[in-house]
Order: C-alpha cells, then structure tokens, then sequence
C-alpha cells in the first residue's frame, strides 16, 4: 500500500513586474501607471482590457504565496513544525497549491485525518498533481477505491509518474489489463522504477519473458540511478526537504 506523502519542493519566485508586454505602460511620471490603450482580450462577458495595476497587483500576490511557500519548505527542514504549518497556511490563503498539499501532508501526520483530506482536495482542486496523488493514496487506503482511482487519473494526466503506477495496480485488480500495461508504461516513461517493475511483473504473468526481463533491468537502473535521492515534481529545482512517496510494487520474481 502507499504510505509516505508527495511534497512540493521550494521553487522560484517569479518577478513581479513579468507582465503581458501590452498589458499597460509607465508615465514619465516616476513609477505612476497608466491602463494601456489597447489591446482588448476576450473573456467570459466580453472584451475587456488589462490593466496594469490589477497585474501588477496579482503579481504581487503570487510572489507573496511562493515566499511564504518557500519559508514554510525551509522552516520544515529545520524541523520547525508549528513555524512550518503557519507559512504553509499563510501560502496556501494566498492560493498555492503545493502549499495546500504540504499542508495536507501534515496534518496527516499530526492525526488529523478529514482536515488533510480537505487539503488535498483543494490542492487538487488547483490543478496540484501532488495534491491529487496524496489525495489517491488517502482515499486507497481508506478503501474509496472509485474515489482513489478518479484522484490517480487527475494526478496521472498532470503527468505524476507514482500516481500511474498506482493506478496500474488499481486497473489490474479490476482485471483491466490494458489500461494497467499502459499505465505502468506512463510511469516508466516518467522514470519511477516501481512501473517498470510492475510492468516486467505483468508481462511476465502474460507469458512475454523476453519483454519482462528488460522492464526489470530497466527498473534496476533506475533505482541505481544517482539522482534516486530526489523526487521530480512541479517545480524544476528540487530540494533535499522533499520527500520521496512510495508507490505500490507488484508481486514477480525479477525486480
């Protein structure tokens, strides 16, 4: 069964002025701004155009959101729990999704079941690909099964590559072998060593020997792999606070 949770790793903070180049301009004045005269983009009630305050506003935002996030990944590897939680909270008010799934992560840890549950949900909610795969591996071991395999393909389409596998286990034990094989191939792909095990596993029990033999080699090399130490997540740049979340390993004497 899955046990660990997948955490988002720190990331870096975008600078607040990135803005859509036609988006607005600076007067002469010293930082004043002025709404541009055009363009106009379309949107639910029609044309509008943007104005450079209201980006310049969310900008700000969103760098707030990460520099909480940030804090909270730092202040957890310093084993500052409580200092932890508070920024974590903190970022995900400000609408961070790998925040809300952090969070989630521990509250689970501390017991609190149901509030860690409704985290996940709302990082998953943000499109969070860990806060779907924490949410799956929840819900799987509290036997929500349809719950849990709806979580894995949410998390499997934003390109998690343990929720794949996961969700391959799930397809084989509802005897859709199909749909298992090309899930465990999605997370081979996306390097987790537990799909190409658990692939060579399946091809072995369908008689392709040849086949299962070089998903288990490829397996052993990923897991022999240097950079095993660390998980790929959303964010390009990960750091050693991050935590790595077994996924299910099948059963087949090659891995």
């Amino acid at each position: 069964m899955p046990t660990k949770r997948r955490y988002a790793p720190a990331e870096a903070t975008a600078p607040a002025a990135a803005l859509h180049p036609e988006a607005g301009q600076l007067t002469p004045e010293a930082g004043q701004l002025t709404p541009a005269a055009g363009p106009w983009f379309p949107g639910a009630n029609g044309l509008h155009q943007i104005r450079v305050e209201d980006e310049f506003e969310r900008a700000g935002e969103r760098a707030e959101a990460v520099i909480a996030f940030n804090t909270a990944v730092s202040l957890e590897h310093q084993k500052d729990r409580p200092g932890a939680r508070a920024a974590y909270e903190r970022a995900e008010r400000a609408g961070h999704a790998g925040a809300a799934s952090n969070l989630g992560v521990m509250m689970e840890l501390d017991g609190d079941v149901e509030a860690a549950r409704a985290a996940y949900a709302r990082a998953d909610l943000r499109g969070d690909a860990n806060g779907a795969f924490n949410l799956g591996c929840l819900l799987d071991e509290q036997g929500d099964v349809v719950g849990a395999v709806d979580a894995y393909e949410r998390a499997d389409q934003r390109g998690h590559a343990e929720a794949a596998t996961n969700l391959g286990v799930l397809m084989e034990v509802r005897g859709d072998i199909a749909k298992a094989r090309a899930a465990y191939e999605r997370a081979e792909q996306r390097g987790d060593p537990n799909g190409a095990a658990n692939l060579g596993a399946l091809l072995q029990e369908l008689g392709e020997r040849g086949a299962a033999k070089a998903a288990y080699r490829r397996a052993k090399q990923m897991r022999l792999a240097p950079d095993r130490g660390t998980t790929r997540a959303s964010s390009p740049q990960p750091i050693a606070s991050e935590k790595r979340s077994p996924t299910y390993t099948r059963r087949g004497d090659g891995a």
